[in-house]
C-alpha cells in the first residue's frame, strides 16, 4: 500500500505547470495552487530580479500571485 501511494504521489509531482494551472482552475484547491507556486514562484522572482531591483521584483511577484488567486473565478472551467 505504501508503494502505491508513493508511486501515485511521484506521478502527481510530475504534472506540468500548464496541467497544474488547469487543475487549479477546475478544482480551485489550495494544494494545487501551492504546488504551482512551489514550481514557479522562484523562477518568476528570479526573472523579475533580472529586470528590476529586489524590492520591485518581490512586489511584482506578490501581485502576480494575488492576481492568479483573485482571477481564478474568472477563468473558464475546462474539461481535462
Amino acid at each position: 500500500m505504501s508503494m502505491a501511494i508513493t508511486f501515485f504521489d511521484t506521478f502527481k509531482l510530475s504534472l506540468s505547470n500548464e496541467r497544474l494551472m488547469l487543475n487549479y482552475v477546475k478544482s480551485r484547491q489550495r494544494k494545487v495552487l501551492e504546488k504551482l507556486y512551489l514550481n514557479c514562484g522562484d523562477d518568476l522572482y528570479h526573472f523579475l530580479l533580472t529586470l528590476s531591483d529586489k524590492t520591485l521584483a518581490e512586489d511584482i511577484a506578490q501581485q502576480t500571485w494575488i492576481k492568479v488567486i483573485e482571477s481564478n473565478r474568472e477563468y473558464p472551467l475546462v474539461s481535462t
